[in-house]
């Protein structure tokens, strides 16, 4: 149920989402899943969409071609001082700053190192065995990325990423 919901928060980060049409995709109640996915994913499905909003839109921000009204449009916010708040309000810096190359506390660097997949604030690393519960998950976890970095290891793509992390959480549920 978890996985589904990351599975969507994924494939259409656009979305108007509510906890409450998150829950209706998922085949659950808003309480079931809020409680899952925080126990699970390690904070509530509504903040975990804005970093995923944020991490899509500093990637978008590199490219010099799209507008940030474009970039607000497709990340999911309704014009670009919503996405210009929320960003400065996360990442400390204006769209136009990071744009610019002032990124405080950039992605974590050990992150893009190895062969390790960061997954949301989970990581699991090839060869690993699957971790028994969310505890275990984040005592394995080779670093703390506030950035998110979905997709960091070099051959793995956002979508690859997304089914690895659905795939891990879909386990630990089934426990």
């Amino acid at each position: 149920m978890v996985g589904r919901a990351l599975r969507q928060l994924h494939e259409r980060p656009g979305e108007a989402w509510t906890v409450a049409s998150l829950a209706s995709a998922a085949g659950v109640s808003r309480a079931v899943l809020a409680r899952r996915f925080t126990g699970l994913v390690g904070e509530p499905p509504m903040s975990y969409l804005t970093g995923r909003r944020l991490t899509l839109a500093a990637d978008l921000l590199r490219d010099p071609g799209l507008s940030l009204a474009a970039i607000a449009r497709r990340v999911g916010y309704s014009s670009p001082f919503a996405l210009s708040t929320a960003f400065k309000r996360e990442r400390g810096v204006s769209p136009q700053e990071y744009r610019n190359g002032n990124r405080p506390g950039a992605a974590a660097p050990a992150a893009a190192a190895g062969r390790t997949v960061v997954l949301g604030r989970l990581t699991a690393g090839p060869g690993e065995e699957s971790p028994s519960s969310v505890g275990e998950a984040r005592a394995k976890c080779s670093c703390s990325v506030g950035d998110y970095g979905w997709g960091q290891r070099n051959d793995l793509s956002v979508e690859e990423a997304v089914e690895v992390f659905s795939a891990f959480v879909q386990g630990l549920e089934s426990d």
